[in-house]
């Protein structure tokens, strides 16, 4: 039986997200398309305090049946590191990368003395699994 503390966050969070139930799958696409075609490309650190002075970034291109996408190389400043972690951001390949990804990455890369890998996917629904990867 659920606690009275769930019950309250099941009730509040939707409405503090603004939650709503879905249409249609073809309204729900049609949203999803016009918000992905809003989205900026790059790595969303430019409101991270500090963050291009503690981590250097580089881009690199991954190649894919359906083109070319970034992943990004974050590595703390001031170290040479000697592991690697691929990090692949949560968003059920509906959302992009976000800031919370970064902070995340960049904790991962200090507190390990690594190197973060944080690949861009194509995004549903404009693109599907065989978009990024060969199969």
């Amino acid at each position: 039986m659920p606690s009275r503390r769930h019950d309250l966050l099941a009730w509040l969070v939707p409405r503090v997200r603004k939650s709503r139930e879905l249409d249609t799958p073809e309204a729900e696409r049609a949203r999803l398309e016009r918000w992905h075609a809003t989205l900026e490309p790059g790595l969303p650190s430019a409101r991270i305090p500090g963050f291009r002075r503690r981590f250097s970034v580089e881009t690199q291109t991954l190649h894919g049946p359906a083109g070319d996408f970034p992943a990004y190389v974050i590595t703390p400043r001031g170290i040479d590191p000697d592991r690697t972690v691929v990090y692949v951001h949560g968003g059920g390949f509906v959302a992009p990368m976000d800031r919370t990804h970064v902070v995340y990455a960049a904790r991962l890369a200090r507190a390990l003395g690594a190197r973060v890998v944080m690949p861009t996917y194509p995004l549903t629904p404009e693109h599907t699994v065989d978009d990024s990867h060969e199969v």
